[in-house]
């Protein structure tokens, strides 16, 4: 089992009212895995903003050492891992 140490950022952080948090994963676990394990934890309240309610996509952004991770990158033990709202405009 790792640890993972969660920060939340922007609008997450605000509506959710979780500034860090820490999550448990398997080891070898990855990103997704760790969406997974907060779905779990805290429901559609936390992951509406992870990830799109009908597309199952993800649209918030993963960041590790400032390196933007994809949903197979693997997580380590004392990871910090930065969430954060995609932003678009047009």
């Amino acid at each position: 089992m790792i640890r993972i140490n969660i920060k939340f950022f922007s609008f997450i952080k605000f509506e959710t009212g979780l500034e860090e948090i820490q999550s448990d994963i398997a080891d070898g676990g990855t990103v997704m895995d760790l969406i997974q394990k907060l779905d779990e934890e805290h429901g559609e309240s936390l992951t509406r903003f992870i990830k799109h309610k009908t597309r199952d996509k993800v649209i918030s952004l993963f960041v590790r050492n400032n390196k933007i991770l994809k949903l197979d990158d693997p997580l380590y033990d004392n990871d910090e891992i930065k969430i954060m709202p995609a932003v678009g405009g047009g």
